[in-house]
């Protein structure tokens, strides 16, 4: 927000809406009753659901650069990622391996929003 209070840029958000909300919801469900006890499992689904926020931004950044520069938004194919520093490591990472990598939660979602094995 510094960058743009002090210069003319162009901001774009690029976090996915849904993994968001997902995540919140996760982060509030282990502050209540229902969360308790499942600590582990709940902590499990949190890295994982921040791994995949992660891994869903490096991947739309590219696409982003290119859409901004063909509708001559931006003059060259050069961007400013600016990121929470909690995603700093996974981002790092990544780039020194090449590649993307998400680590599965302990158990799949049962869609209750506690992780319960089946």
């Amino acid at each position: 927000m510094l960058l743009k209070e002090n210069h003319p840029l162009r901001l774009r958000q690029i976090e996915d809406e849904a993994l968001y909300q997902a995540t919140n919801h996760l982060l509030k469900l282990a502050s209540s009753p229902e969360g308790s006890g499942n600590y582990s499992l709940l902590t499990s689904e949190l890295k994982y659901l921040h791994e995949k926020k992660t891994a869903v931004m490096l991947q739309k950044i590219p696409q982003i650069v290119n859409d901004e520069f063909r509708q001559g938004n931006i003059k060259s194919k050069k961007a400013i990622f600016t990121i929470g520093m909690a995603h700093l490591y996974e981002i790092i990472t990544s780039l020194n391996e090449k590649r993307i990598k998400i680590h599965a939660p302990l158990w799949a979602s049962n869609g209750s929003g506690i992780t319960r094995p089946n």
